[in-house]
């Protein structure tokens, strides 16, 4: 059975990501790197963007997806392989999103948030 886990989230404390968890992490980027979707880039009259797709689970999580949603506005579990690894409200760093094994060329930046995908990244850089 899947839980899901509202309260404090422990990512966010002085104790971000321990041991177990960093090495959880370092196994998701390794196993699913290959799998992350980069969209065509497309632009304005300043801007280009891109969106970047973080792998999903799918499957047997179906109906923990479809509970999950009717319950809670975001769980970890569901969200997807490396979307757990995002943070919550917030924009995330180069630095950051880099380290979830995204590929892009210099000048790129996460510039919103899109919460009923959060395993969605939209990117953004000037022309």
């Amino acid at each position: 059975m899947f839980h899901c886990h509202r309260g404090a989230d422990d990512r966010n404390g002085p104790f971000a990501i321990d041991t177990l968890e960093r090495e959880k992490k370092a196994k998701d980027i390794a196993d699913h790197e290959e799998d992350i979707m980069y969209s065509a880039r497309y632009s304005d009259d300043f801007h280009e963007y891109r969106h970047v797709n973080l792998p999903r689970e799918i499957g047997t999580l179906l109906m923990h997806v479809y509970v999950c949603t009717m319950l809670t506005a975001f769980c970890s579990f569901c969200a997807g392989v490396l979307a757990r690894w995002v943070p919550q409200g917030r924009l995330m760093t180069e630095q950051e999103w880099r380290g979830l094994g995204v590929k892009q060329s210099p000048g790129w930046y996460h510039y919103m948030l899109h919460a009923p995908e959060p395993h969605i990244l939209l990117f953004k850089r000037d022309k």
